[in-house]
């Protein structure tokens, strides 16, 4: 039946499996990807590549993921048996990073020696930012203040330094808010935009991010043995 398939979501690079809890409630075939401790100047795709080994069911799957999470699945769908690549809050390569991203690519290595200080940001922040931000965006925060620096420091390397393979190893469908400042949608090509969404729309839209996800589960429903 429509939705059988399994569905691997991945989170972005500062942020565990709860930014998925409201689309978990929902969605009983999804199954939140934990990440694998990466290896020294590891790329963004082999790591991939052996993500995708830990994961792989052996059948026709969806996989996706937000932010950093979204990148990461696009390579992964070259070593899945993947119906679609399902982006949120995400790219599809390393040109639809905004202008100051792309130009920290010249300088990656100092970049992320910088971002090993951001989980130690949030932690001192913390007691202040929990009374003055939005209930839904509190666990966010709270996920990157305990977040390892080492994790961060590797990921923001391995963007800066992608080099994305040639196509998408399955098609691509994606999700933006209008009002991303990480990723801002004026950069990317989004199937569906979620008017004034912030980067964690599964956290502040999650109804809007599950009709998207229960949406494509229905069209790229394989038990007819073709794309809905």
């Amino acid at each position: 039946m429509p939705g059988s398939m399994p569905l691997f979501l991945l989170s972005g690079m500062g942020i565990d499996e709860r930014l998925y809890a409201a689309q978990q409630a929902a969605l009983p075939d999804l199954i939140v990807v934990r990440w694998i401790d990466p290896l020294p100047r590891e790329s963004l795709p082999a790591y991939a590549r052996r993500l995708a080994a830990v994961i792989d069911p052996g059948t026709p799957c969806l996989v996706g993921g937000c932010s950093f999470g979204g990148m990461v699945a696009t390579e992964m769908c070259w070593h899945l048996d993947a119906r679609a690549c399902l982006l949120i809050s995400s790219i599809r390569s390393p040109g639809e990073l905004p202008y100051y991203f792309r130009a920290l690519t010249h300088c990656a290595l100092l970049a992320t020696q910088l971002l090993r200080l951001v989980p130690l940001a949030s932690r001192t922040t913390l007691p202040i930012t929990r009374h003055v931000l939005p209930r839904r965006i509190v666990p966010a925060v709270e996920q990157l203040a305990s977040n390892p620096g080492s994790f961060l420091q590797w990921a923001s390397w391995a963007i800066l330094t992608w080099q994305p393979s040639a196509s998408p190893g399955a098609p691509v469908v994606a999700i933006h808010g209008t009002r991303d400042r990480i990723l801002p949608c004026r950069n990317v090509h989004a199937d569906e935009y979620v008017e004034g969404g912030g980067h964690l729309l599964p956290l502040t839209h999650p109804e809007e991010v599950n009709r998207f996800l229960h949406s494509q589960l229905e069209r790229f429903d394989d038990s007819t043995g073709e794309v809905a």
